[in-house]
């Protein structure tokens, strides 16, 4: 086990941003980068001294500083959506930033995935992360401080661990937004990707991606991955759902949710055997599919996994609100476990 770090580059701020590369004894290594927590590369050992990185990366810090597609951050305060940028706690209104049309997106314009990250090694295994917003920022209330952990087995697992807590209650919903690719980054797309889900049941939307508050049944539709299945099979089907969103951008609720870690996901790649099994303490998934990627990317070249509470949750009396209370500590944890 080891980790080397390294300069990746200065913020148009000034900011200095850091690399950090944990490797493990089977030689996989996971590249931190301190702009956005954000998770670079992934690079799997596949014999022959051949790696393979199975995210989607950008080469210099100006392109993760321009990223509009939030590739390998680290998203919140309110990862997902929030309709019309407004929400009512405690009884006062609140506007928060519009940043994708009429409705605030992934925290807004200037959310966790666009600061510098403190950073400590705790050990050679570990890296640890914190940041803080301020009360106010992008509209929420709360000075809110924020520490993730990310740590590389030898089991080829990386745990990503989620601590905050707030001066005044405040909607939270923190994830990681790493577009994977287990055939390797040059390939062209994902479609051949077999993937299998541990939920019955997801949360359909408007034509703007806004939940409409209720739950439905995967059986008998293109979002049944109760049995391994080809992204690109069903990904085209004459489906309002699919057709608003251009394909897969939808949560998934988790079977029998428990508020412990749990598998939720599994993909697997039959070109490369590389297997992705997926592990949370959160009671759904947002299934992403890179369907608006273009630039530096093809459209869909990389699936996301992205653990997380229900989106618009703060807006939907259907939904658990994902309000972290002044005083208390929000702890969660996410599991990429890879097999090659």
């Amino acid at each position: 086990m080891s980790i080397q770090s390294s300069d990746f580059g200065i913020t148009s701020e000034g900011q200095k941003v850091s690399a950090f590369v944990m490797t493990n004894r089977h030689n996989m290594e996971v590249e931190l980068l301190t702009y956005g927590a954000i998770i670079r590369s992934i690079n799997l050992p596949m014999g022959n001294g051949d790696f393979k990185n199975v995210v989607l990366q950008y080469e210099t810090l100006a392109d993760y500083e321009a990223d509009p597609f939030y590739v390998g951050a680290l998203v919140g305060r309110v990862a997902n959506r929030v309709a019309n940028g407004t929400f009512t706690l405690n009884g006062k209104q609140y506007q928060v930033a519009k940043n994708a049309g009429n409705h605030h997106l992934h925290g807004g314009r200037r959310g966790f995935n666009r600061k510098v990250w403190q950073t400590e090694v705790l050990d050679e295994q570990t890296i640890r992360m914190r940041a803080t917003a301020a009360d106010g920022e992008e509209g929420y209330p709360g000075a809110l401080q924020i520490s993730v952990t990310y740590q590389l087995t030898d089991e080829n697992q990386l745990k990503i661990n989620y601590q905050a807590s707030s001066s005044e209650d405040t909607p939270l919903n923190l994830t990681n937004h790493s577009y994977f690719n287990l055939e390797g980054t040059e390939s062209k797309d994902c479609l051949l990707h077999e993937m299998k889900f541990h939920a019955s049941q997801f949360t359909p939307t408007d034509e703007y991606s806004i939940p409409i508050g209720e739950r439905a049944l995967v059986a008998d539709s293109p979002f049944d991955f109760s049995y391994f299945k080809q992204i690109g099979e069903e990904i085209n089907a004459n489906d309002p759902q699919l057709k608003s969103a251009r394909g897969y951008d939808h949560n998934f609720v988790v079977n029998n949710y428990r508020r412990i870690t749990g598998l939720v996901a599994e993909a697997k790649s039959s070109a490369t055997n590389v297997q992705l099994k997926v592990y949370s303490d959160q009671p759904c998934f947002q299934f992403y599919v890179g369907n608006y990627l273009e630039g530096a990317f093809n459209q869909r070249q990389g699936f996301c996994i992205e653990t997380q509470n229900y989106p618009d949750a703060i807006n939907q009396v259907n939904f658990p609100s994902g309000i972290l209370k002044k005083g208390e500590e929000f702890n969660s944890e996410t599991i990429f476990d890879f097999s090659f």
